[in-house]
């Protein structure tokens, strides 16, 4: 009977060791587990300035994180950034913590850094029971530049007149390649561009000045380094006001009922829905093809394309100014107001459209209010466009030179009668295009700069 009973518990500890065993081994195995945690830094670029936000991400999904500490080493002094730790569950369970994003600020001025080259290093560990129980780590290293001298901007163009709804040139240079510079007016920036004319860092920024702009408008020009460092350069400069015409637009029935349904597209719209759909169209409408008209030309080539004077419509006769104060009359009540941001030129109908200047274009097709438009990108932020024609003839991305024929006059979108609306546009600005046809203005604000620019490279 003692024999039996030794027998059966002999048999239910090797059941039990074999138990533990397999419990043991197989938490040792996963507690084991050799893949490091994986992480990165996220830096605004290779260059940091004074203040910089450094962000680390790091992950760990079968340990858990138990550590991450970033160091900066410079001249053989290394700092402690940040340093944090996470819990386990217990002592056989993984980390609580499988991923944690990290942000913090880092001022190396503050620590005592001075400018000049360092390392960033990014050390995790993790829960695994690997390397004696401490853990599989993931190390790197990022060699980075701290740079708080901010950029130098200089001045290389002397007279600087714009007008309201006037265009115009500054030149400028830089002691640095910088990730953004260009010239600001009140809210508005716009961007320059390496002149390309020789090995010194020579900018060109087309700017404009709304139409609606005041004549006190602050004018200046601004630069960003790649470690975020700020400058900015006042230059005088000086604004001319301009007295734009109002115009009024008397609205007929047979207009509308012409255009609001085939805008709106319907096959027809009852004479107490005209005015409403009119009115959506004219504001709602025109404010979403504006905003098309801004996406096409927010990129622009890096390089002059244009050459000389812009090339006015041949044979045709103003029917309507730039920046027009339009009141909008039906059966003699004001419905609306508008501001037309174009020349419209008027001749025989379907009259051949030629290209005001060399240019790609970067837009050819109907566009609500404007009917079928083609805009032409003259290259650093300068743009012609062509609106209501009756016939496209140039494709996308296709190269044309001045007098090339883009299209046919005509009244397609809200046009009453067969003309050619005519924009000129700086970074999507709308500015008078009167200035661009004038030899003179082009020889005096932009071609004279262009030159002066190029001797100083010489």
């Amino acid at each position: 009977m003692k024999d039996k009973r030794k027998k059966i518990f002999g048999r239910l500890a090797l059941i039990v060791v074999c138990l533990l065993v397999i419990v043991v081994g197989s938490l040792a195995y996963f507690r084991l587990e050799g893949r490091p945690p994986e992480a990165d830094f996220t830096l605004p670029g290779a260059a940091l300035g004074l203040s910089q936000k450094i962000t680390v991400k790091a992950s760990d999904y079968e340990s858990g994180l138990r550590r991450i500490w970033v160091g900066f080493l410079k001249d053989g002094k290394e700092t402690t950034l940040l340093e944090r730790s996470f819990p386990a569950a217990g002592l056989f369970q993984a980390g609580t913590v499988k991923a944690q994003t990290i942000s913090f600020n880092f001022e190396p001025h503050a620590l005592g850094f001075t400018d000049g080259k360092g390392m960033l290093r990014l050390l995790v560990e993790d829960y695994s029971w690997r390397n004696w129980a401490r853990g599989n780590r993931y190390y790197k290293e990022l060699e980075v530049l701290i740079d708080t001298k901010p950029p130098a901007i200089g001045l290389v163009s002397k007279a600087h007149y714009f007008a309201q709804g006037g265009s115009g040139l500054v030149v400028y240079s830089l002691n640095e390649d910088c990730r953004e510079s260009g010239v600001v007016v009140g809210d508005r920036f716009y961007r320059g561009y390496q002149a390309g004319m020789g090995d010194k860092k020579i900018y060109l920024a087309f700017v404009a000045v709304a139409h609606d702009q005041p004549r006190e408008t602050p004018v200046y020009l601004e630069a960003r380094d790649y470690a975020g460092n700020k400058a900015k350069r006042h230059f005088n400069y000086r604004i001319n006001a301009r007295r734009f015409r109002k115009d009024k637009i008397r609205l007929s029935d047979g207009f509308l009922q012409a255009k609001v349904p085939e805008l709106l597209g319907v096959d027809l719209v009852s004479k107490n829905e005209l005015l409403s759909g009119f009115l959506k169209i004219n504001r709602e409408m025109r404010k979403a093809d504006n905003n098309t008209i801004a996406d096409a030309t927010s990129r622009s080539e890096d390089k002059i394309l244009w050459k000389g004077p812009f090339l006015r419509m041949p044979h045709s006769a103003s029917r309507a100014r730039f920046a027009d104060r339009r009141t909008y009359i039906y059966k003699g009540q004001v419905v609306d107001r508008q501001v037309h941001m174009g020349i419209d030129l008027a001749s025989v109908a379907k009259s051949p459209v030629p290209a005001a200047n060399n240019g790609k274009i970067v837009f050819c097709a109907r566009l609500g209010i404007y009917g079928n438009t083609v805009i032409i990108d003259h290259g650093m932020g300068l743009f012609s466009l062509y609106a209501h024609l009756s016939k496209i003839d140039v494709e996308p991305n296709q190269m044309v030179e001045k007098g090339t024929r883009i299209g046919l006059t005509g009244r397609t979108g809200l046009a009453g009668g067969d003309h050619l609306h005519f924009s000129m546009l700086v970074h999507g600005t709308f500015v008078n295009p009167i200035q661009w046809w004038d030899p003179q203005w082009v020889q005096n604000n932009i071609t004279s700069k262009l030159i002066s620019a190029q001797t100083l490279q010489e």
